[in-house]
This record gives C-alpha cells, sequence and structure tokens, in this order.
C-alpha cells in the first residue's frame, strides 16, 4: 500500500522546499531511533515540529559549532532541551511513545527525558537536510523557513451523501454524473487558503433521477418539466460565484463583519482582496457580488439549521429570488423562534409587591395636604389586583417585560395604492413586478391612463409635472442638492424650507384609507421597522409599517406575535403608551 510521494516542487520566494528524502531512508531512520511501538501520528507530529521550527534549529546548530572565542560547543543546548521538553510534554498528554527501551532509564529525571527527546530530535534535522553546519561542524548559512507546498493534499468537491435519500429508493448508490472531460475546475477556499484548479464531482441516482451536488440536492417535480432545489444545512463547501467555492469558514467571517462592524459586502470584498493580496493568488479574489451570495448562503443555513429544516424552492431562482423565498419559508412572518420565550435574569423576574428601594417624602413637602393615604392605599391594592388579573405571569410569580420601538428606515417599496411589495427595478423603478407589466407603460400621474411619452414617465399632458419632478429631484439642481443634504424632518432656522410634492404622513396617526399620491414618479418608502425586544437585547420580533407608527398597526403586531393571554408579557414598554391606550378604550 502506497503512503504518498513527496515530489520535489519549488517553494515560495524566501522558503526552502519540503525535504525530499527517500521513504526508505525515513523509515529506517525511525525504526533505529524510535520505539517500535511508536504510531504514525506521533511520527508525523515530530516531523512537522522540527520543519515548522527551523529558527529554534538555526539557534541550536549555531550555538553547538561553538565557532566564537570562549563559546563551549555542547550537543544538549538549552534550546533544544527546550523543544525536548516540549515534545515530552505532548506525548505524555496523547499517552504516546517515541523513546526506545535501551534510551530510557528507571532513574531518568524529567530534565534526561527532555535532553533525550532533544538529541533525537537533532538526528532528525539532520537527517531531514535542516541542519546548517558543514562536515567541519561550522555554521553555513541560516535556515528558510520550509514550504509545505509539495505536500498538500488534493481536494474534490463532491457530495456529502453516500446513497440515495429519497424515500422509494431505500439507500441505493451514487453514481458520478459528469464525464471525465465535462468535470468543472474551480478555485476552492478553505481555511482561508486559496486552491487552484479543484473538481467537483457531482452524483445521481439511476432511479429517481435525483442529482447531488456538494451543496445541494436537484430532484424532478411531479409535472417532469421543473425541478426543485433542497438546500443542504450539512453541506462542507457552498458556492458562491460561477467557478468559487468556499467553507464555511469563509461564510461565517462575512456573516460576521457585516453585523459586528456593520460592513457592507463591497467593503468586505476590498477588505478581502487587500489583506491577502500577499498572501492569496490573483484567482481568490472576491466581487461583492460573491460576499452577498456568502452572506445569504449563511444566514439561510443557520436559521434552517436552527429549524432543522431543509430549505426547498424552484431551482434556478436568482439569488434576490432565493432570499425572499427563503423569508417566506423560514421568516415566520417576522417573528424569531429562537427568541420565543426568551428569560433571562434580565429581562424576567420575581413579583414583589414592594418596591426594594422605598423614597422618603420631605414632610415640609405635605403641609396643608388633606390625608388621603388610607384611601390611595387602597386604590394601589385594587391597582394590583387588576394586574394580576390581566397578567397571568404574575400570578405564577414572574414578571417579564418587552420593548417596542420603531427604528426608520429608507427601504422602497411599490409605488401603487396599498401594494408594500418589492421593486422590480431599484435604481429608477416604481413598480413591483406585477404592477410594472400593468402599469409601467402608462402615464404615472395620478389618475391618468394615457401611454407615456418615450423617455419621461408622463404622457403629453402632464409633461409639466414630469419637468418640475425632475427639477426637484436631479441632484445636478438646488432643489436636488437641498433634498440630498437634507434629512425630510431638519427644521433648522437656517434651511430653507422646501414644499414637498408628496403628502407627508404623521407617525403617530391612522392611515388615511382614502388618500392617494399625487404621482407614481418615485416609490415611496416604508415609515420605519418596529421592533420587540427583551431588556436585555433578545430581538422577538420586527414588521415593517408602511406609513405610520400608528396604535392600530402596533397593536394589530402586538397581536400576532402574542395572540393568547398566556403568552403575553407582564408588560410593554414604549414610548407612545398613551395612545394605545386611548386606542384600546
Amino acid at each position: 500500500m502506497t503512503m504518498m510521494t513527496i515530489l520535489p516542487v519549488a517553494a515560495a520566494k524566501g522558503e526552502k522546499p519540503f525535504p525530499n528524502v527517500k521513504f526508505k531512508v525515513f523509515s529506517k531512520f525511525v525504526e533505529d531511533n524510535f520505539s517500535s511501538t511508536i504510531t504514525l501520528s506521533t511520527v508525523l507530529m515530530i516531523l512537522f515540529t522540527v520543519t515548522e521550527n527551523v529558527d529554534l534549529l538555526n539557534l541550536h546548530f549555531r550555538q553547538r559549532s561553538g565557532e566564537g572565542s570562549g563559546e563551549n560547543s555542547t550537543a544538549a543546548t538549552g534550546w533544544i532541551r527546550c523543544l525536548g521538553h516540549a515534545l515530552n510534554v505532548r506525548l505524555q498528554e496523547t499517552g504516546s511513545h517515541m523513546l526506545k527501551r535501551s534510551d530510557l532509564q528507571s532513574d531518568a529525571s524529567e530534565e534526561k527525558f527532555s535532553i533525550a527527546i532533544g538529541l533525537k530530535v537533532d538526528s532528525m534535522a539532520r537527517m531531514l537536510g535542516l541542519c546548517p553546519l558543514n562536515k567541519d561542524e561550522k555554521f553555513r548559512h541560516k535556515l528558510k523557513p520550509v514550504s509545505y507546498k509539495a505536500i498538500e493534499p488534493l481536494h474534490l468537491i463532491c457530495p456529502g451523501a453516500a446513497t440515495c435519500q429519497t424515500h422509494s429508493c431505500k439507500g441505493r448508490a451514487l453514481y458520478q454524473w459528469s464525464r471525465q472531460r465535462d468535470i468543472p475546475l474551480v478555485h476552492l477556499i478553505k481555511d482561508f487558503t486559496a486552491f487552484d484548479d479543484v473538481p467537483v464531482l457531482s452524483g445521481h441516482c439511476k432511479e429517481c433521477k435525483t442529482k447531488y451536488y456538494a451543496d445541494h440536492e436537484r430532484a424532478p417535480m411531479d409535472d417532469g418539466q421543473q425541478h426543485e432545489r433542497v438546500y443542504l444545512n450539512s453541506a462542507r463547501y457552498v458556492k458562491i460565484g460561477h467557478n468559487l467555492w468556499v467553507d464555511h469558514s469563509f461564510t461565517s467571517a462575512v456573516l460576521s463583519a457585516m453585523y459586528n462592524f456593520h460592513g457592507s459586502a463591497a467593503a468586505y470584498a476590498d477588505f478581502w482582496n487587500d489583506a491577502m493580496n500577499n498572501s492569496f493568488k490573483e484567482t481568490a479574489n472576491v466581487t461583492r457580488c460573491q460576499i452577498w451570495q456568502a452572506f445569504m448562503q449563511e444566514s439561510i443555513c443557520l436559521v434552517a439549521s436552527s429549524s432543522n429544516i431543509d430549505l426547498t424552492m424552484q431551482d434556478g431562482l436568482a439569488i434576490d429570488e432565493v432570499a425572499r423565498e427563503s423569508f417566506y419559508i423560514l421568516g415566520q412572518n417576522g417573528m424569531i423562534k429562537e427568541a420565543d420565550q426568551h428569560a433571562c435574569d434580565e429581562c424576567t423576574h420575581k413579583y414583589r409587591r414592594s418596591a426594594d428601594i422605598v423614597t422618603t417624602i420631605d414632610e415640609s413637602a405635605t403641609v396643608g395636604m388633606e390625608e388621603v393615604a388610607p384611601q390611595s392605599n387602597n386604590n394601589s391594592e385594587q391597582r394590583t389586583e387588576g394586574v394580576e388579573v390581566a397578567n397571568p405571569q404574575i400570578n405564577q410569580g414572574t414578571v417579564k417585560m418587552v420593548v417596542m420601538d420603531g427604528i426608520v428606515i429608507g427601504h422602497s417599496y411599490c409605488a401603487y395604492d396599498n401594494c408594500t411589495a418589492d421593486l422590480q427595478n431599484a435604481r429608477g423603478g416604481v413598480y413591483c413586478n406585477l404592477h410594472e407589466n400593468l402599469y409601467g407603460g402608462l402615464c404615472h400621474a395620478a389618475d391618468c391612463s394615457i401611454v407615456k411619452v418615450q423617455g419621461t414617465q408622463a404622457c403629453e399632458q402632464h409633461q409639466n409635472l414630469w419637468r418640475r419632478h425632475l427639477t426637484y429631484h436631479r441632484k445636478q439642481t438646488l432643489g436636488g442638492y437641498r433634498r440630498a443634504i437634507r434629512r425630510p424632518d431638519d427644521t433648522l432656522p437656517w434651511v430653507p424650507q422646501v414644499a414637498h410634492t408628496t403628502t407627508t404622513q404623521p407617525h403617530d396617526e391612522e392611515e388615511g384609507s382614502g388618500q392617494r399620491r399625487k404621482d407614481q414618479f418615485t416609490p415611496p418608502r416604508f415609515y420605519c421597522v418596529e421592533t420587540i425586544c427583551a431588556p436585555c437585547g433578545v430581538v422577538i420580533a420586527w414588521a415593517k409599517f408602511a406609513k405610520s407608527e400608528s396604535p392600530t398597526n402596533i397593536m394589530q403586531f402586538l397581536a400576532r406575535v402574542y395572540p393568547t393571554q398566556q403568552s403575553r408579557p407582564s408588560f410593554v414598554c414604549i414610548d407612545k403608551a398613551c395612545l394605545i391606550l386611548r386606542k384600546c378604550t
């Protein structure tokens, strides 16, 4: 049985090629110097310890040469003793042995064991050609770092399943799908190291015609014309480009950078290409789209894994459609499953009838006031009893609170009335896919169904509205410049107040059902993202409010998240509680 063949290859600049010794010589050295019970893992550990610590070998052999005046030549230098001691500790941890019986003494101390192991390492370094001394034991030159290019393993990307996973096939064997000449060669980033010309293999089941890839499965649907794709949560590698695959270490780093550093896909792509320019080949450069693909794939995998679901959808969808379909399947309508019934010491406490800290009242401040203390106590008792009835958790001895707040965002949506679908074209478009097909060729002015003039968004009758819109929104104009640098709610004295052409919805008022935009030249924007969080910061649920943060929207959101009285928290902390209570009454 052949183990491996070590071939001499050109090392990188400033590196020494991996030792090119015959296996027969290496085997003979192991038999003569090490115990007969030594394992392969121990031998390889010692071998790579020697090749990895060439700086220590330089110090050891230079001291051993004793060339300088007053220098003493010794085989057991302090450098090799330290290396022998580290190996001895490692061997004791793993329960391995490397010394022969003739090297062991019954009264040997820990220091003698370290010296004996260090001398074995000295002999191995000489055998491997990692000795900078000449025949006269004089120091010649400093050793360079050893390159591991010659012993890098071959990487192949292939399906992780060994048998067909469909119920009808009952574990049938999978056959290699592509012909040898058609197997694609791609770039692979594994453990933040780039590898070129990595073959990508795929398999198929002859019975059910299901194809198996490294990151997904592709099965025919019932009609036989279309296929469905199953994204595998257990995949080792993920395809993020036409010829680029990465492991989960890479995708996890992308996800962490975007969440922790608030970096964009373009920023992370620049960081990767700049930081790894000296270490990786040019072929390992990534683009913004590939980073976004990695972010989406890792996010889907994490959510699907926590829900124990292998995401299944139609094959051939673009990444934006994959993100949309994934939210419909895994989004739980804005409720985060991992945070359901969250409880910790910071956001859940035992119920107490009295406060821990009692504030003292200055007696002089109560002079002339009526004696209402007994009545206040009775009212307090009544209010407490009412809270207990309305909050079942208090009856159970616990008090739980959540915090609601809205975060204003600028995400655009379809300009058609009462439609909040995503835009078909986020750069200049105003409608979603459906309404773009129905009304995209018509005039965008209100209550007009005439075909628009080519190159504009209005008909002949409403060209004045279109020109006014361009004047206000173009960045080259003064009005467009003001719009670009101002926030909509800026009311500073030195900022000119420009009349908006669209109707602004007050953020606390109810949405008017009969309200209509004057024109549809620009898409509207969502007012805010409403979140429900625990006091410790865990996000429980979220929802988009299109036009306003009205009490009706808030109450509907709470009813959707907490459908039963038992699931509701004891208290809801929100900055517009008075408006909501007024709406409830």
